[in-house]
């Protein structure tokens, strides 16, 4: 465009030199022929010196264009092109090239009768006819004011539009966007931008500029400027991109190769500029996510930007998790090979931590199209197994066709085995192949456990001791130390005191371990206590099940009643005591008392068992009736009322406050000693008899069983008598089983050198030795039919033959107090009496031993030496106890001193 302006100018000039200066002829031409115009070039704004003629596509889709051949414009049906001039125009004449089409042309303003159009008009446009086809325009020629002359000047010029202020250092200046508009003397206005000169400011350097804009008409040129501003070009940004690595596993070596670094400018331009960024290096030593920081430093300015990478833990196959589906190397090659028949057939062993796998018969490692995975043939065995002291719980198969395996041990279902072993065989079954891409073995360690069996034990009252077995499965022991006692409250919370009441600890026996109980004698409510054994050998506490100990409260000994039968009316008498008694059937055991209990609306007393020795009965289980009155009639007092017969048709035994004459009887004895019971009442049926068909005592007219009385007497106790002098202490010899009243008895526990442990009796059994302590006088031992001895008593029986030797000590109160004394060489111990030998003492015994400390389970004492059984405080049996020791002797909880 800037060229054909160059010539439209060079035009101008000659023309103008034509022309009177300053004056313009009425008419002009302007020939395309005689333009430098190239072939097919578009064309747009023509402008000549007095007019323009502007081509415009119009409803055709192809612009006018200039061909080369004809020399002409080639204008296509529907297009248009206006001739404008600031002149009035009255006539246009067009000249057209060889090649003209049919195409008709019209005009909006004027006459056109081809090739001239005339009219008076500033602006006239031509249309090419049709929507084909084209008219080929060869020069146009241009009168005005019909033939006369006019003259104009140019006056000023001025800068408008859109054109670019913004530049920045090394851009191409252009103007593009900006309009030069031209203002005459006649003040029109012309657009010249096309032919008005820019000049191209400094751009290699930054700051404000000024353009400077000229344009000539004739021999008049105008000047204006305008201002652009050039920026120096600066960093703005960096960015990441390209094919890096971004996973790397632990401990390689980083690397950014394949990234490039594009640096972003103020100016929008970018730049490649990873030869000179720095990276800096992540910690690869340490799995997770790590940040790559990227940096890149121009003209001062540092600009930063980050990615991240992943690291990740080199491949080591999971403990128990076989997965066939990667191309990680389990020792076995991964066949390729697509025939299908292709098997490995010698045995392989595969591992994922410390699960081994073993494949035998026919298999391979397939590197199928459908994934990677194991497959098995006929036949084939998979073969899993464990470290030695671990079990495997679940095997679970996944994959194709994994329900055609079966099993040797535990059981498989589902594609899962389950059960408890160390190896888990598995075979392949059925006609098809199984296809298997995953094997995850679930194992552990045996569960430890231990059990006590029995779980609860209930014991009496009185000072008992026993033993309950201990078992344990899967568990590090060495020796009972490895054992220990916790104790619990009723909401299984620990207690931190053990019970003052019970002792428990693990013993052994025989190579065999064992609990060891001991109780007090409970002189109070009942009580419980709540423990558990444990065991300290593995890595965390393994507790037994909850032993519950139950003992009984405390019951104050219930005045035995001796009964005898009543065979005579002479010992029925007034304020007797008696009990009612059915003997059911006669030839058998079974007795009945009548009870307290009412039965079924007063129809009579329930009846109880009772045992064939009826002569001592416990007065709370039966009905201990009072006699009242006199043989002419007897009242029945039962302490809450009165018997009563039946006052109606019903054969009722009722029990009234107030005797009346209802409430009579009169007593019978057979010479048998069975016992008519009749009572006043107002029908026949009034006769105490036994129903035992519902264990009932009631009033009948006949039949049932007969009932027999038995009357109370007193109680004859015999008794033993123990003599205690001035001392306070003596020993003696019980000539019967007694129980101890108000003495205090003790059996000699053990031997020391200076003293005595002693063991306090509550009852001991005929011929025991033992040491008595109370007030000086008589003491009455109740004689009962039988008593345990203590386990481990010291002192010993004469038998009139035992003399002083040395080691033969007799209790007196000599000058040192009450102990025990060496008995004088050649002095008899006369029989029945107790003496102490100390022969068998493993250490010099001294001349005088005290009385020591008592021994009980709980409480500590003082004692060196003992016979018997010995158990540390850890239930081992020892053979001797040193001092500073606490031990269990014979069940006893000892400390040496």
């Amino acid at each position: 465009m800037k060229k054909i302006t160059q010539n439209l100018r060079w035009l101008v000039t000659l023309l103008t030199m034509i022309v009177c200066a300053g004056a313009w002829a009425a008419e002009e031409t302007f020939d395309f022929s005689a333009q430098n115009y190239t072939n097919q070039q578009e064309i747009g704004l023509v402008e000549a010196t007095n007019f323009t003629v502007s081509f415009n596509k119009g409803t055709n889709s192809n612009t006018p264009k200039y061909y080369t051949t004809g020399t002409a414009i080639r204008a296509y049906g529907g297009n248009t092109f206006t001739v404008s001039s600031s002149n009035t125009i009255t006539k246009i004449t067009l000249t057209f090239g060889s090649g003209d089409g049919s195409n008709a042309i019209s005009t909006d303003v004027g006459s056109f009768d081809s090739p001239d159009w005339t009219g008076s008009a500033n602006s006239i446009t031509f249309t090419i006819g049709g929507t084909s086809g084209h008219r080929r325009i060869k020069g146009i020629t241009v009168t005005f004011n019909d033939g006369g002359t006019v003259t104009k000047t140019l006056t000023s010029i001025a800068i408008s539009g859109t054109h670019q202020n913004q530049f920045y250092v090394g851009d191409t200046f252009n103007h593009e966007g900006a309009v030069v508009t031209a203002t005459f003397s006649d003040n029109s206005t012309q657009d010249v931008t096309s032919q008005a000169e820019f000049t191209a400011p400094d751009m290699s350097t930054a700051g404000t500029k000024s353009v400077s804009v000229s344009y000539t008409k004739g021999d008049v040129t105008k000047t204006t400027s305008y201002d652009i501003t050039v920026s120096a070009v600066a960093l703005e940004s960096i960015a990441i991109s390209g094919n890096y690595p971004k996973e790397f596993e632990q401990g390689n070596t980083f690397s950014y190769e394949g990234a490039v670094v594009t640096a972003t400018y103020n100016n929008g331009s970018t730049q490649d500029v990873t030869a000179n960024a720095t990276f800096t290096t992540p910690d690869m030593s340490t799995v997770g996510t790590q940040t790559v920081s990227v940096s890149y430093t121009e003209n001062d300015v540092t600009k930063e930007t980050s990615y991240n990478i992943t690291i990740k833990k080199p491949f080591t196959p999971e403990d128990g998790v076989f997965d066939f589906t990667g191309t990680h190397d389990y020792g076995s090659g991964l066949s390729t090979t697509s025939d299908n028949q292709y098997y490995e057939e010698e045995d392989h062993t595969w591992t994922a931590g410390n699960v081994t796998l073993v494949t035998s018969g026919k298999y391979r490692w397939w590197n199928n199209a459908n994934g990677n995975s194991l497959r098995l043939y006929d036949p084939s065995t998979l073969t899993l197994s464990v470290p030695k002291g671990n079990v495997i719980t679940k095997v679970e198969i996944s994959g194709d066709n994994t329900n055609y395996l079966s099993t040797e041990n535990g059981t498989y279902s589902n594609s899962v085995w389950t059960g408890e072993s160390q190896t888990v065989v598995l075979i392949k079954i059925g006609d098809k192949k199984p296809y298997i891409s995953r094997i995850a073995v679930t194992y552990r360690l045996p569960v430890p456990s231990i059990t006590v069996d029995p779980a609860t034990v209930n014991a009496t009252a009185e000072e008992t001791e026993g033993t309950l077995a201990l078992s344990y499965k899967n568990l590090s022991i060495t020796d009972m130390e490895d054992f220990g006692i916790q104790f619990y409250d009723a909401n299984n919370v620990e207690l931190t005191e053990e019970p003052d009441w019970v002792e428990v600890l693990v013993a052994e026996e025989n190579g065999q371990y064992l609990v060891s109980y001991f109780m007090l004698a409970n002189e109070g409510e009942a009580r419980t206590a709540y423990c558990k054994v444990f065991a300290t050998g593995n890595d965390e506490f393994v507790y037994s099940n909850l032993i519950t100990i139950n003992q009984d409260e405390f019951v104050e000994p219930h005045e035995e009643l001796t009964f005898v039968k009543v065979t005579s009316t002479d010992e029925l008498v007034a304020g007797g005591e008696y009990i009612i008694i059915a003997h059911y059937p006669e030839d058998s055991e079974g007795y009945y008392a009548m009870t307290t209990t009412q039965n079924n609306n007063n129809r009579g007393a329930d009846g109880i068992s009772v045992s064939e020795d009826i002569a001592y009965i416990e007065p709370e289980h039966v009905q201990v009736i009072t006699l009242e009155g006199d043989s002419e009639g007897w009242y029945f007092n039962t302490g809450d009322g009165y018997l009563y017969a039946a006052s109606s048709n019903d054969n009722y035994l009722r029990t009234e406050t107030t005797p009346d004459e209802n409430a009579k009887a009169t007593i019978g004895i057979s010479s048998d000693g069975d016992a008519t019971i009749v009572f006043q009442g107002k029908n026949s049926r009034n006769n105490l008899r036994f129903n035992n068909n519902n264990i009932l005592f009631s009033c009948y007219a006949s039949g049932q069983q007969p009932v027999q009385l038995y009357k109370k007497v007193e109680n004859v106790v015999e008794e033993e008598i123990i003599t205690i002098g001035s001392a306070g202490y003596a020993t003696y010899v019980t000539k019967n089983a007694v129980q101890f009243n108000d003495v205090k008895a003790y059996a000699v526990l053990a031997v020391g050198e200076t003293s005595v442990a002693l063991e306090p009796l509550t009852k001991a059994p005929a011929n025991t030795p033992i040491i008595v302590e109370g007030t000086a006088g008589e003491h009455p031992c109740t004689i009962i039919e039988s008593a345990e001895g203590p386990t481990v008593n010291c002192l010993s029986v004469s038998d009139g033959n035992v003399t002083g030797n040395g080691f033969i000590y007799a209790l007196a109160n000599k000058d040192q107090g009450v102990g025990f004394y060496p008995v004088g060489n050649g002095i008899t111990i006369p029989a029945g009496k107790a003496y102490l030998d100390t022969s068998s003492a493993k250490h010099h015994v001294k001349g005088f031993l005290a009385l020591g400390g008592v021994a009980d389970a709980i409480n500590n004492i003082a004692v060196e030496t003992a016979n018997g059984t010995i158990f540390n405080i850890a239930g081992q049996k020892v053979q001797n106890i040193t001092k500073g020791g606490l031990y269990i002797v014979n069940g006893k909880k000892v400390f040496v001193k």
